[in-house]
């Protein structure tokens, strides 16, 4: 088992150092997440929780017949397949957006830490809750913003994440994740191309100019971002 560094460099992990809980946090696994590996299936048992450092997981809803859309995406701040409330399956498919690390712990292991730490279990609460409202945030900005600012939002959302200035996502990621058309995002990423923000190489997006993102996106970044600081 790979030695765990002082740094978690994820936001619950260092909550739950900080509740005592270092017995738990030793018993976890630091492992690499290739890009694209699928992690859970539709109505598969949960095994494992993932806690995020590098990586970035994405969770999708496979309507019968219809294109996936992103339910939640989560990165260093947050935990997949914690089994708060006592739900042993998952409803979504969760695959690995952006290649990273994370550290992976059996969900038996974890469930007796969250019934043992009420510390513990108000962070998980807080945490679902800043879910939630980033998902309530997300469908108000589906209706209300255009798509040209909601694709700079999510530029920065991810990039807020990463410790450089390179995206690993495709245009149908994107796609997914703002449900909208692919051909919607190809014109948009286009014309932030040609104006210099960014550029794109190898299927990876790198920011040239954040500032222009930053004055291009909605105020719900600004929102989702300030929720995320203040858990």
């Amino acid at each position: 088992m790979p030695h765990l560094p002082h740094q978690l460099n994820n936001r619950l992990l260092t909550m739950l150092e900080a509740t005592g809980e270092k017995n738990l946090i030793s018993q976890m696994q630091l492992v690499y997440l290739p890009k694209g590996k699928t992690l859970f299936e539709t109505g598969q048992k949960l095994n494992y929780a993932y806690f995020p450092t590098s990586a970035i997981i994405s969770m999708l809803v496979e309507p019968l017949g219809m294109t996936a859309i992103e339910s939640a995406s989560i990165s260093n701040e947050g935990v997949l397949g914690a089994p708060l409330l006592k739900d042993d399956y998952l409803t979504t498919r969760a695959y690995v957006q952006t290649e990273g690390y994370c550290y992976r712990i059996k969900v038996d292991l974890l469930r007796q830490s969250i019934n043992r730490s009420d510390a513990f279990t108000e962070i998980l609460l807080k945490y679902l809750q800043l879910r939630m409202a980033k998902v309530a945030q997300m469908a108000i900005c589906s209706r209300q913003h255009p798509i040209d600012q909601q694709l700079c939002s999510v530029l920065l959302s991810i990039l807020d994440c990463l410790p450089y200035s390179k995206i690993a996502i495709s245009q149908q990621t994107i796609s997914a994740k703002l449900n909208v058309l692919q051909e919607s995002i190809g014109y948009h990423v286009d014309k932030l191309l040609r104006a210099g923000v960014i550029d794109l190489k190898r299927g990876n997006v790198i920011v040239l100019n954040r500032s222009f993102l930053e004055s291009r996106a909605c105020e719900c970044y600004q929102i989702i971002a300030k929720e995320t600081a203040d858990m």
